[in-house]
């Protein structure tokens, strides 16, 4: 993982540790939305907002939106759409699984010159695990495995999340994923989560 994208995420961390407490429990019906972060050498930046609804503690449906830019005039966005299903191990912990499909569009404008376009389709299975550290705090750890259905997006991916209780229904979500492509991305995500 990137360094300063390490350093950052220890740093949310412990400022959560100070916040208010609330009973923590597993919801799967939320929208959290807020800041995204890529560490490639063009540095993407801009705006994620995700959803989630479970149907009477069965099959989740899942829904993204990432939109980025950088310095270099090159606008990316990703839409997502998933099903997943949460097994129980115990009281505090679960076993996620989740199989998404992704549409992606990226549009280069270049000074002075046309914008070239980009699209792609890929689909992707995650698996993972979640815990309840404390009783304001969760935790989750899931690796996900991209195809690219001929697109040439085929990737491997890490991602670790903490949640942070801020009210019964406001949560403060710290996410950090290692891209294992060439590139060798790590991206930073913190979100503001509402429960329902």
């Amino acid at each position: 993982m990137n360094l300063s994208i390490s350093h950052y995420f220890v740093f949310i961390l412990c400022t959560l540790s100070i916040v208010t407490s609330y009973a923590a429990e597993f919801n799967d019906n939320y929208v959290e939305y807020g800041h995204t972060k890529d560490t490639a050498t063009d540095l993407n930046k801009g705006f994620l907002i995700r959803g989630s609804h479970q149907f009477k503690n069965t099959v989740i449906v899942t829904g993204g939106y990432r939109v980025t830019d950088n310095d270099v005039s090159y606008e990316r966005k990703l839409y997502e759409f998933g099903v997943g299903k949460n097994i129980p191990m115990n009281d505090k912990s679960d076993i996620t699984l989740k199989a998404s499909t992704h549409y992606f569009n990226g549009e280069y404008t270049p000074p002075s010159l046309s914008t070239e376009k980009t699209t792609a389709n890929f689909n992707s299975i995650s698996v993972g695990a979640r815990g309840l550290l404390t009783k304001t705090t969760r935790a989750s750890v899931g690796y996900t495995s991209q195809i690219s259905c001929g697109s040439g997006m085929d990737d491997n991916f890490l991602t670790l999340q903490v949640v942070r209780d801020l009210t019964k229904n406001f949560h403060l979500v710290a996410e950090a994923v290692e891209l294992t492509n060439n590139d060798k991305i790590s991206r930073l995500n913190i979100l503001l989560r509402h429960s329902f």
